[in-house]
């Protein structure tokens, strides 16, 4: 139910946005593997099931399955760099996240996190995709973070809260539009 809705959201946005679009990119992570955090079921299979209708959708896609920081850091450097020339700029990011003082912190399979101030330095903030694709100028915009919505840290924590922080968009930035999901368990979690 969750990936049609997603997919319906999707197409309704691209189909206000005219068709003769010549070059459109992605960036797709899906992350179920973590080191300290509990594991996912479901991340990796919806990321590449998108990945495969984005590409149908004419796509450009880079597609990050269980990636540490380094390698989603090394492809948002490359998902900028291909937006040059873009006319849709989209992210769709399954995984852990969590939200701590008003920002949602994206979580790399090898982040070790296990307090929140582990969150400044170990995880992604969500705000950054949006920055890549204000720089490139990117006409329509699209991010789609579908994370669990329960924190995973809730008795180590001060400020992390339940569901995700509705990001702003950066001042400047053209069309976006920012869909959020997530299930109040953590995806079947658990460690196999």
């Amino acid at each position: 139910m969750k990936s049609f809705l997603v997919l319906v959201t999707l197409m309704m946005t691209l189909a206000a946005f005219p068709v003769q679009a010549a070059k459109r990119v992605a960036l797709v992570i899906g992350n179920n593997a973590y080191a300290t955090l509990p594991n996912l079921n479901n991340a990796k299979k919806d990321a590449e099931g998108m990945a495969a209708k984005l590409r149908g959708l004419g796509f450009d896609v880079i597609l990050k399955t269980n990636a540490g920081s380094r390698t989603i850091g090394r492809a948002l450097a490359d998902f900028e760099n291909r937006l040059a020339k873009a006319d849709v700029a989209l992210v769709f990011y399954a995984g852990h996240g969590i939200q701590a003082n008003g920002k949602n912190h994206l979580i790399p399979s090898d982040a070790n996190i296990e307090v929140e101030e582990d969150l400044r330095f170990g995880s992604v903030d969500s705000q950054e995709f949006l920055h890549a694709m204000n720089r490139a100028g990117t006409p329509l915009n699209i991010v789609i973070i579908d994370a669990c919505r329960d924190n995973p840290l809730p008795h180590r924590t001060r400020s992390a809260a339940h569901g995700l922080a509705i990001p702003a968009a950066p001042a400047g930035i053209k069309g976006t539009a920012i869909v959020l999901f997530g299930s109040t368990r953590t995806d079947g979690a658990g460690r196999p």
